[in-house]
């Protein structure tokens, strides 16, 4: 998900039709519909702590897109670029295999962190932050993890599909999904680990 040493399956030199940044439209927007959001839950009376981690997680939300999917460029010859020829070159630049990590064994320590560490940390507030706003069981957290890691990196590759190029050469990766969903593990682990200490803190005042 994150930049790659590995090829991406994205042209390096390419002219652009058109180019959306995240800022001020989608931002703007994003901003507005939060504001509805949070009118919303105080008309139905929710506390303080929610509507700041709703805050909290929809900022997350803008900080990921911008990682991620921005800017969005156009080229030039869309639509006429979605070929066969290059709908091939794109999944044979996806890597189906799961902890295929060799590439990174030539990379340097940076690009290593950033793929391992920074793909992990990427989606820790997701678990963290849940659980405030939803009631999240136990048994469900795996799949909801899952199901989060797949979608990024599906729109990926789904926008990449349609012969639009999203990001800066960002690679579609199945590991990106495992390190994704254990980032939103670990983050689950994390509200545990504070609820726990937060009721023993409380029951002794």
């Amino acid at each position: 998900m994150l930049h790659s040493p590995r090829t991406t399956g994205v042209p390096t030199r390419a002219a652009f039709m058109m180019r959306f940044e995240l800022f001020p439209y989608p931002a703007v927007f994003g901003t507005l519909l939060l504001l509805v959001l949070l009118l919303h839950s105080w008309r139905k009376e929710h506390s303080w702590p929610y509507l700041f981690f709703l805050s909290l997680f929809w900022v997350y939300i803008l900080v990921v897109l911008t990682m991620i999917f921005f800017p969005i460029r156009i080229p030039q010859e869309w639509p006429g670029n979605i070929t066969p020829q290059n709908i091939l070159g794109i999944f044979s630049h996806v890597n189906f295999i799961p902890f295929n990590f060799g590439y990174l064994f030539t990379a340097n320590a940076s690009v290593i962190f950033e793929q391992l560490i920074g793909n992990i940390l990427l989606t820790l507030p997701v678990g963290f932050c849940l659980p405030f706003l939803d009631r999240v069981p136990g048994r469900r957290i795996f799949w909801l993890a899952l199901f989060f890691g797949s979608v990024l990196e599906g729109l990926q590759l789904l926008i990449r599909l349609l012969g639009i190029i999203s990001g800066y050469g960002h690679s579609i990766d199945i590991n990106d999904v495992i390190l994704n969903s254990i980032g939103i593990l670990v983050g689950y682990e994390l509200y545990r680990t504070f609820a726990w200490f937060y009721r023993a803190l409380t029951s002794r005042l």
